[in-house]
């Protein structure tokens, strides 16, 4: 029987198997995008009060520390064979997972109480495959509560808001918002290509000028969070780049494609490499101002 026979004789079912996929593909995209929706919206304002400005300290994450050290240290004390050091250890994991299920109501259906029971039974029967078993699936608790709330968590109290970041434009002397800024450095950075294309080398200068002081101030306002000498994507291998740029322009005759291998090299390694970091958290802000807004 030959390949092409076989695939006539499937084609019916084929067509049957994609007629049901079609039927089915509505309810289940439906289903996607209400959980998508679950998931994209900003976490409970009841953990307002566990982050600063309203609390003094991260609250809720202290509380979850508090919680993952002793059911670590279950494991760690039996692999030494310490049956009571374990116990100890669980009886102060049972409590702060009672207290941290407690702490924000809207999750506290997140916080089942049977596979923590699961891992004293194991510890009273000294069922060391058992225990290990129960805690794994303590830990799957956790896991799947993390995987839909730890990075709405971490976008809405461990990132500034960049709306209310302010700078002193270096080129007009106004005082700019970061999304201004941004524009105004993406404008300089630009111009470079077009009036070097153009052939208008002076106005190309003119832009790298103001694309080079620019990228100074965002340096600076990246310290607004980052308290650090350490400056990643604006450090000094960035004025480097910066620098060799101007020695080309300032050619008699520029090479076009040299400028724009170092452009690239500043794209890709400069304003790619902090975009991946940063905008995830500043877009989820965004949408959920929006939604504020349009409530």
């Amino acid at each position: 029987m030959n390949t092409r026979f076989l695939l006539l004789l499937a084609m019916p079912l084929l067509a049957a198997g994609c007629a049901n996929n079609q039927a089915e593909e509505p309810s289940r995209l439906k289903n996607e995008v209400a959980e998508a929706k679950k998931v994209d919206a900003p976490p409970p304002a009841s953990l307002d009060c566990l982050y600063p400005p309203l609390s003094p300290e991260p609250a809720f994450l202290l509380a979850m520390l508090g919680m993952a050290a002793p059911m670590s240290g279950i494991a760690v004390d039996l692999e030494e064979g310490d049956f009571d050091f374990a116990r100890a250890n669980y009886d102060k994991f049972a409590t702060r997972y009672r207290e941290v299920s407690k702490m924000v109501p809207e999750w506290e259906a997140a916080f089942p109480y049977g596979p923590v029971q699961k891992i004293s039974a194991a510890l009273t029967n000294r069922d060391v495959p058992q225990v290990m078993a129960a805690l794994q699936e303590a830990g799957r608790i956790c896991h799947d509560c993390h995987i839909k709330n730890a990075t709405r968590v971490q976008q809405k109290y461990a990132w500034r808001d960049f709306p209310r970041v302010t700078a002193t434009d270096p080129v007009t002397g106004q005082t700019v918002n970061f999304g201004q800024l941004m524009m105004s450095l993406e404008t300089a950075f630009e111009g470079i290509a077009v009036d070097l294309e153009q052939r208008q080398v002076d106005k190309a200068r003119k832009h790298l000028a103001a694309f080079s002081g620019r990228m100074q101030t965002l340096a600076e306002t990246c310290m607004i969070c980052h308290d650090t000498e350490r400056k990643y994507y604006v450090d000094a291998s960035l004025q480097t780049l910066i620098e060799k740029v101007r020695v080309e322009l300032n050619k008699p005759s520029p090479d076009a494609k040299s400028v724009g291998a170092l452009r690239q090299q500043i794209g890709m390694e400069t304003c790619l490499k902090c975009h991946r970091v940063h905008t995830p958290a500043a877009y989820a802000q965004a949408r959920w101002r929006e939604g504020q807004a349009a409530r």
